[in-house]
């Protein structure tokens, strides 16, 4: 038996290599073809940027540092942002510090050759939103997208008491502007 398996070594080896060639070639065995479709399927890329807003606590409680927000699509394919504060520009925690939802769109577009990048809050103007909510006494802060020589996009920083979440009041009454975010130019943080 031993002699007949060595004598045959070839054709095993053949019909090994042939069923490898056919387990590669089956359709839909390119899993990364796959998994690409499926995150932009539901993409369009000519939309409008939301407003977002959080509550004043959650900007009260914040580190006056530098906070860097990442752009976050949302199931429906809104875009929304998450932020990150930290003392030293390259000692963030894992997860994020802040969220900004999102509640009613803007005019400011959103679309093919615009920039996604990150959008920063410096510590002044950090500094500056929560002086104002100490004097104003608002109870949220919201933050409307600016359009940025035509490819970027920031936001103005406004305060309100009208609760941007609620969907039944449809007229948010907001301050002027207390601060605004910029994006982040190329750089390692």
């Amino acid at each position: 038996m031993a002699s007949y398996l060595k004598s045959n070594r070839f054709s095993i080896f053949a019909v090994f290599v042939v069923f490898l060639i056919a387990a590669c070639n089956k359709p839909g065995g390119n899993t990364n073809k796959n998994r690409t479709s499926q995150s932009t399927e539901n993409f369009s890329t000519n939309e409008t940027l939301y407003k977002l807003f959080t509550d004043s606590a959650t900007i009260v409680t914040l580190d006056t540092f530098k906070v860097v927000f990442v752009s976050r699509f949302t199931p429906g394919g809104i875009l929304e942002l998450d932020g990150w504060s930290a003392k030293k520009d390259t000692v963030f925690q894992i997860g994020p510090n802040i969220t900004l939802s999102s509640y009613d769109t803007s005019s400011v577009p959103f679309g093919t050759g615009m920039y996604i990048g990150n959008i920063v809050l410096k510590k002044k103007e950090l500094a500056d939103i929560k002086a104002a909510l100490n004097t104003k006494h608002m109870h949220y802060v919201i933050f409307t997208p600016k359009l940025i020589n035509s490819t970027h996009f920031g936001y103005v920083v406004q305060l309100t008491n009208d609760n941007p979440a609620d969907e039944t009041n449809k007229v948010i009454t907001a301050t002027a502007p207390v601060g605004s975010m910029n994006p982040s130019p190329p750089k390692t943080y």
